[in-house]
Formats: C-alpha cells, structure tokens, sequence
C-alpha cells in the first residue's frame, strides 16, 4: 500500500470538502477514512468476510454515515473474492452516505 501517496490523495480530498461544504461533512469524511485505515489493518488477521462485516459495521456506528455498500475484489477483474489467496492486488470498493451526500472510494488491502 502506497500510504504517503494514498493519504496525500485523502487530505486534498479533506481539505476541499471542508472548503467547499464545511466542518460537519469534513467530521464524517474523516471518521469514514479512519474506519477504512483501521479495516487494512483488521484485515491482516481476519477474512475478507469478517473484514467487509466489521468495517461496515464502524463506518455505520458513525452518526451520520451509512454504507450503501463495500466489497473487497480482485483488484484486475473487480470479482469478489473468498479468501485473501485468491488474489494479489485485493481492493476494498466501498459507497457511503454523508447525509444526502454519496461518497465513493476504493482502498488497496496489499
């Protein structure tokens, strides 16, 4: 995982929501970025089931969020995956309201 590229990319994300729309969509793009750090972590230990479970679970623990959805996929053919075997470039795909805002992202798990 590319982090310094990866978070570079997230705070200019940051930085112009928070310009453009203000503090309180800024609160909860953030708590949806640290439920998605966390999840990489999480994942080194538990299945791509139990991760999308529990990450779906803390991002809608969140005031405000709700995933519409999150997959973890084969990063070439974007094919959900069982089990972290089965490919080398896994990538989280996730969609998630602020409020009446749809978010989208993806996060690589390798």
């Amino acid at each position: 995982l590319a982090l310094p590229i990866f978070f570079g990319i997230i705070l200019l994300i940051f930085y112009l929501t928070f310009s453009v729309v203000g503090q309180g969509l800024s609160d909860l793009l953030a708590a949806g970025i640290a439920a998605l750090t966390a999840a990489v972590d999480y994942a080194r230990t538990h299945t791509p089931a139990e991760t999308i479970a529990w990450t779906v679970a803390r991002i809608n623990a969140v005031d405000g969020l709700d995933t519409e959805y999150f997959q973890i996929v084969d990063g070439p053919t974007c094919l959900p995956i069982d089990s972290w075997q089965q490919t080398s470039a896994p990538v989280g795909c996730v969609t998630v309201y602020a409020g009446d805002v749809r978010l989208i992202d993806n996060i690589k798990f390798s």
